[in-house]
Formats: structure tokens, C-alpha cells, sequence
């Protein structure tokens, strides 16, 4: 459905010239869209810039007249991790498959914003709906970062904290009804108020609907054209110690192969040590190795 975002009587006059006529498909109300909009918009130099290029993501991913290259996707993840980072808004999802730099840029991102490393921790792997629950209660306050903890997805008790811990509001309420033991140290509820970026390799169409509506996402999932076209974004510093020209080569030959190789940085490093240890005899070895 278009929406055009008419100036909304109480509209300062310096926003009309961007507000008038900007059309977008979105599902949310005209003034939702005015306030995600001064919400947001101190965080960006040129209002301009991120009416036309942030402001339509954030709004609608789905749209198939919006389209935006994977290594726009990859900037607005830095914005939006920045905007985390600095409490602007409180959770952050991010999606799309293993090993292209969805974590790289998340860490990278942080460290950029200077953030203290007593400010934020990083959870990888397997827990529980307790486990979620007591990380949230030790780490309060802070930024946590959950990486490739997509088993919390698959539990309804995790679920609905995840829904209370990545909600919109400053302040967040997280219970846990469940029988304690009398030595338990956990509250059975305490409010939240630290900020959350959830990183899954799981296509957002496979994620919890109500999970996705009170978070920022970015979308990374790529074809394999758009892989390549990220992996060479980024070729310069992959490898550093390598020359340009066998990371090339190693990029040129998974480009070839695009549409059967398992694509991700891991196998462009892989391939780019093939090509550099045995430079006459190469491409059968990484073609043996790719599709083994």
C-alpha cells in the first residue's frame, strides 16, 4: 500500500521540504513514520540522506521497488549498530546466512564507537530460556551482543523473553513465572534497560513475526552474485599478507562457480592459500576441496 507522508500539522517547517511527497510502501501510520523519523534523524548529518536511503529500510525491507546493494545493507548495519551503541534505540536484529561479515562488522562497529569493553559482552552459541534470562539479569545495563544463538528462537518460554528484552521502551520488564529454588540468586523479576543486538544466520522469513516487530533488522541474506560482489568489497582486507592479484584469482574462480559452491569468506580464504601454495596446479585442488 503507498502511503504518501503528508506534513503532519505539527511538523517544523524546516522538515516539509523532505516530508512532502516522500512516498514509500510501509504498514505503519503516517504519524509513526513522522516520529521514527525524529527519532532518529539527530543521529545522521544530512536529514536528506537518510530520508531517501535509511529511513525507507528501517520502514519497509519488503518492498520490491526498494532495492539496496549488499554493501549499502552492510553500511546501514554499521549505522544502525552506532545507533544501538549509543542508546538511540535498544535492540538491534540482524540476519542472513554464516561466515560474509555479519559479526565482523557488529564487533568492528562497537570498537569504532569506542564503547568501553566492560560496556558490552558477546554470547555465542546454545542456551536455554534460563540461561537467556540469568544472561540478561548479570549483564544489565550493558550492550549484549547474542552471535549464532538461534536455539533461543527455537524455545516459546526463550521467545517471550527475547520479545521483553528487544521491546522498544527504555525500560523493559522480564519475568520468569517458573518455581525457584529458595537458593536461587535470580529475581523471579527485575526491568531491563540494557540495549540487545541479536545476530542469526536464519532467513528473517523464518523468524518470529513478533520477535522482528520490536527491533530494528537489517537483512543480509545475499545471492550468490551479491556474495561475490561483497567478497570483492572487501577483498583488500581479507588476507592482508596476500597480493591482490591471488585473491583475485581465488574470487574470479568461486565467481565461476557460484552457483555450486558453498560462498562465505571462509572458502574465499581457503581457495586464496590454495592459490598462492600452488600456483601451476591450483584449480583442480580447490575445485576438489569446494565440492567435497
Amino acid at each position: 500500500m503507498k502511503v504518501h507522508l503528508s506534513k503532519p500539522s505539527h511538523t517544523p517547517i524546516r522538515y516539509k521540504p523532505f516530508l512532502t511527497n516522500f512516498s514509500i510502501s510501509l504498514g505503519s501510520s503516517q504519524n509513526d513514520c513522522y516520529n521514527l523519523i525524529c527519532k532518529y534523524k539527530d543521529n545522521f548529518l544530512d536529514l536528506g540522506v537518510f530520508l531517501k536511503d535509511i529511513f525507507p529500510y528501517l520502514c519497509n525491507t519488503n518492498n520490491n521497488n526498494m532495492t539496496f546493494n549488499i554493501n549499502q545493507r552492510f553500511n546501514f548495519l554499521q549505522d544502525l549498530t552506532s545507533m544501538v551503541v549509543y542508546g538511540v534505540t535498544p535492540s538491534l536484529i540482524v540476519t542472513g546466512e554464516g561466515g560474509l561479515g555479519k559479526t565482523h562488522t557488529v564487533t568492528e562497529t562497537i570498537k569504532d564507537n569506542l564503547l568501553n569493553e566492560n560496556d558490552f559482552v558477546t554470547f555465542k552459541g546454545y542456551s536455554t530460556a534460563r540461561g537467556l534470562y540469568n544472561t540478561l539479569y548479570d549483564h544489565n545495563d550493558k550492550l549484549i551482543v547474542f552471535d549464532d544463538c538461534d536455539s533461543v528462537l527455537e524455545d516459546k518460554v526463550a521467545l517471550n523473553i527475547l520479545k521483553s528484552a528487544l521491546d522498544s521502551y527504555e525500560t523493559r520488564q522480564i519475568t520468569w513465572m517458573a518455581r525457584m529454588n529458595k537458593s536461587d540468586e535470580y529475581p523471579n523479576q527485575f526491568n531491563f534497560t540494557g540495549r540487545v543486538i541479536f545476530i542469526s544466520n536464519k532467513d528473517k522469513s523464518k523468524i518470529d513475526s513478533a520477535i522482528l516487530s520490536r527491533s530494528l533488522t537489517v537483512d543480509l541474506t545475499m545471492t550468490p552474485s551479491e556474495k561475490i560482489e561483497r567478497m570483492g568489497f572487501i577483498l583488500n582486507k581479507i588476507l592482508p599478507d596476500y597480493s591482490i592479484d591471488v585473491k583475485s584469482d581465488a574470487l574470479a574462480f568461486l565467481d565461476s562457480m557460484k552457483e555450486s559452491a558453498n560462498l562465505n569468506l571462509r572458502t574465499l580464504i581457503m581457495v586464496s592459500k590454495i592459490r598462492l601454495q600452488f600456483p601451476d596446479t591450483w584449480q583442480n585442488l580447490a575445485s576438489y576441496m569446494i565440492q567435497s
